[in-house]
């Protein structure tokens, strides 16, 4: 029998609607120097940091192939079809600037990762549809 720790997954899960209402602000407001700039890499940071904690406890709850990356990941999880396809290549390109805001945070005033309102918008369905895909993975192995 597989070790689910399905209160941890779901912890992260209820956070992303709390991500996406930041980045639907962040998209409301002009962007303003360094408060703005800071605020988008945090929560870009965060929704990074939820997906591949979700990944990480899917891996090890259903024993699926260790992950050697955190782009591997979701690369594991994709293959397993917990995601749907069309979110897989945008949520390895996101993890990829993980470094970026974690190891080269000091690059400023900007770096490669300041996304502009559309991108914004578009990772707020991916973050939905990836939360709405982890979960029908859960229901229905489980």
């Amino acid at each position: 029998m597989y070790y689910i720790n399905d209160k941890e997954i779901e912890k992260r899960l209820q956070f992303i609607p709390t991500l996406i209402t930041a980045m639907e602000e962040l998209q409301s407001e002009p962007e303003a120097g360094l408060v703005h700039y800071f605020a988008q890499d945090r929560t870009l940071h965060l929704a990074i940091e939820v997906i591949t904690d979700v990944g990480s406890y899917i891996i090890d709850g259903y024993l699926m192939r260790e992950a050697s990356s955190y782009e591997d990941i979701i690369t594991v999880i994709a293959g397993e079809n917990v995601l749907s396809q069309q979110i897989v290549d945008p949520i390895i390109k996101l993890v990829q600037e993980r470094r970026n805001l974690v190891q080269d945070y000091y690059e400023l005033p900007q770096h490669t990762l300041s996304i502009d309102n559309d991108q914004l918008k578009a990772l707020c369905l991916i973050l939905q549809t990836f939360k709405q895909d982890v979960e029908l993975y859960l229901e229905q192995n489980t």
